[in-house]
């Protein structure tokens, strides 16, 4: 879809899941934070995105592992 015109996104605190290629090559699109509810991430779901939304992708990744 096209997500050219999103800036600054908070995703709901009980949000699960985070489809397939979700916000693929969503350039402009900052996620600071994933909620704690989440428990899957899609496969390329941030591919594409700006560096501070892989930065929240990456803390929650290495909080979902232990």
């Amino acid at each position: 879809f096209n997500c050219s015109s999103l800036l600054v996104v908070k995703l709901p605190y009980g949000l699960e899941r985070i489809g397939e290629r979700a916000f693929q090559r969503c350039s402009s699109v900052l996620i600071l934070e994933l909620p704690k509810t989440l428990m899957s991430v899609g496969d390329y779901a941030f591919i594409g995105t700006p560096r501070e939304t892989k930065l929240a992708y990456d803390r929650w990744e290495r909080n979902h592992s232990k």
